[in-house]
């Protein structure tokens, strides 16, 4: 006798049609998919305990997606409840995120992956002894969790420059990157960690990602110290800077490529020439950091590019240097 398949469950029933929905949009990261999958399971099991909802349609009425926006206005930031509803404008029809009264996100908010631990302990404090071997590395490299885990000992080498980076083979986005160290002094401290393992096996154990550390943080604190150390190189010698613009333009131009031409995408100059000036909330925050609010376009691109790999000089001063 055949085995009786089982009868999915009315939460299970919608969301398969969000997973269809999500599959036939063909995301080249996986990631995003996961992530809009579990956002959506959210918002499913909002509108099933407060009304009700029997199946995907239903599932699909404003005023339920505005009432799911306003239960989250006391518990989480404008930046994570964008990014909550973000994935319920994906996956059900008619929900457009212009159309939902939200709180608006400002720059100058930014706290993801930058604040300490509520209550630190062994698996979350980056000053215990068990993860320095990580936390030494990361704070010269500056590199997301998921890029560390994947490091092997294989990807150390120079870039088109001649400059010696830690290689990303699929990073955030499924991009390749090649992220440049902060230092002459710190190539030998770095190629310690490569040369002590085959080139096949990776550089860190899995073991050492059994924790909650605050990664990103080192991300952050990398990219303000190779901004520091090129705005002193660029302020002092005239030289320098024409250097770097070469070296901006020879990575630009080989590695950011607009995939429906195969050509380097447009390089507008006015992003390295002269500062970036904060106003209003940015230009406060930055006070309490203990800075005038100004950055110099060509450290920040520079940044961007070799330590971010994000391309973009808002993106490097809000939520990495102005922080």
């Amino acid at each position: 006798m055949a085995k009786r398949q089982r009868r999915l469950s009315i939460t299970q029933q919608i969301m398969k049609n969000v997973d269809e929905r999500l599959k036939a949009k063909n995301y080249a990261n996986h990631k995003t998919y996961r992530q809009f999958l579990r956002h959506s399971y959210r918002y499913v099991k909002f509108c099933r305990e407060n009304f009700d909802c029997r199946d995907y349609k239903s599932c699909c009425n404003l005023e339920y997606v505005q009432a799911y926006c306003d239960s989250m206005i006391d518990l989480y930031t404008a930046s994570t409840i964008h990014t909550y509803l973000a994935a319920v404008a994906v996956s059900f029809d008619g929900v457009k995120l212009k159309i939902i009264n939200k709180p608006v996100r400002h720059t100058a908010e930014y706290i993801r992956g930058r604040k300490e631990p509520f209550a630190p302990q062994k698996s979350s404090d980056l000053s215990h002894e068990a993860w320095k071997s990580i936390v030494d590395f990361n704070l010269k490299v500056g590199i997301r969790k998921r890029e560390l885990q994947n490091l092997k000992g294989c990807n150390f080498k120079k870039d088109e420059s001649g400059y010696w980076c830690v290689e990303v083979l699929r990073g955030k986005g499924g991009k390749y990157t090649l992220n440049r160290l902060n230092s002459e002094e710190d190539v030998e401290f770095i190629r310690q960690y490569f040369e002590r393992v085959e080139p096949d096996e990776p550089v860190f154990p899995p073991e050492m990602f059994n924790n909650h550390l605050n990664l990103h943080k080192l991300r952050a604190e990398s990219a303000k110290e190779y901004y520091k150390i090129q705005v002193e190189k660029i302020l002092e010698n005239p030289e320098y800077a024409k250097q770097l613009e070469r070296e901006i333009l020879s990575r630009w131009n080989k590695y950011y490529i607009n995939p429906k031409t195969g050509k380097p995408r447009y390089f507008d100059k006015k992003e390295i020439c002269g500062w970036w000036v904060l106003r209003g909330k940015n230009r406060e925050k930055a006070r309490q950091l203990g800075n005038d609010g100004k950055y110099l376009k060509m450290a920040v691109l520079a940044t961007s590019i070799f330590k971010l790999s994000h391309w973009r000089n808002d993106t490097t001063i809000f939520s990495y240097l102005n922080t």
